[in-house]
């Protein structure tokens, strides 16, 4: 049924010249801003002249000024509130010298996986697989226990074999390599998931990325890091004047996702 809209959209009048509507109504939204300036002025002037009135004049400015920018404003609001009751760094516990974790992904070693263990920070990080992918390191389903080794070892033959496509090991130690170790149990005791951007308040588009470290025998949350995102209102995502406005911010390495990390669980080693 998508697929049959999909094709429908794709060979329908709006679907062969989308592009040329978007480009009009790009040129014409100059102009539109242009006339309703251009109105205001003359409303607030004819109400200066009529009534002499401060206030109903300020009145009249104001809710010109409100009607394209209202949403921008209560959606900072919105964005203020949920960041000061629920951004940033959250830290209940911490666990001294935890060798490794679990990491909540479904396919194998990705970029997080890869980042600690070349940061020296675990020695290991296990991956309950369910969707093998031979990208990051796995190539059946089951349990996996990934750890360095020296270059050429034999439990690196599935990092060896991609690497050469792979851009986010490119920057690492050439003599090490990410062994694939398949386990029938775990070690991990904690659980660290990073959850995609998800809509958190829809009327303004704010959205949520989070992270969080878990004990895996209690279900008790250890720490959360969570990062609101705003695109701003109506005319601003149409003019594209500004970009997301994220709260809190973090420019720190590691970022704040990753913080939560080893906040919580404090590595035996570090770099």
């Amino acid at each position: 049924m998508i697929e049959q809209i999909l094709h429908w959209v794709g060979s329908s009048f709006l679907g062969r010249y989308l592009g040329i509507i978007l480009v009009v109504l790009m040129l014409l939204t100059p102009i539109a801003i242009y006339k309703y300036v251009k109105f205001a002025i003359r409303v607030s002037k004819k109400s200066w002249t009529e009534h002499k009135s401060r206030l109903r004049t300020g009145l009249i400015i104001a809710v010109f000024v409100l009607i394209p920018t209202w949403d921008n404003i209560a959606g900072n609001v919105a964005l203020f509130y949920l960041c000061e009751t629920e951004g940033g760094l959250r830290i209940n516990k911490t666990i001294d010298g935890e060798e490794g974790f679990l990491l909540d992904e479904i396919d194998g070693c990705g970029i997080i996986c890869a980042e600690e263990l070349f940061a020296g920070r675990y020695r290991f990080v296990e991956v309950n697989v369910v969707r093998p992918n031979k990208n990051h390191f796995t190539d059946e389903i089951g349990l996996y226990r990934f750890s360095l080794a020296k270059k050429g070892s034999p439990e690196c033959r599935l990092y060896d074999a991609q690497y050469a496509k792979l851009m986010f090991v490119r920057d690492y130690p050439k003599d090490l390599c990410i062994a694939s170790e398949r386990i029938q149990s775990l070690k991990s005791h904690y659980t660290y998931r990073c959850l995609d951007k998800e809509l958190r308040v829809t009327f303004f588009g704010i959205s949520v990325r989070q992270s969080y470290v878990k004990d895996m025998s209690t279900g008790e949350l250890l720490g959360t890091a969570k990062e609101f995102a705003f695109p701003g209102g109506f005319v601003s995502r149409i003019l594209e004047a500004t970009s997301p406005r994220i709260c809190p911010r973090s420019d720190s390495k590691p970022n704040r996702n990753s913080k939560v990390l080893t906040d919580v669980l404090k590595p035996t080693r570090n770099n």
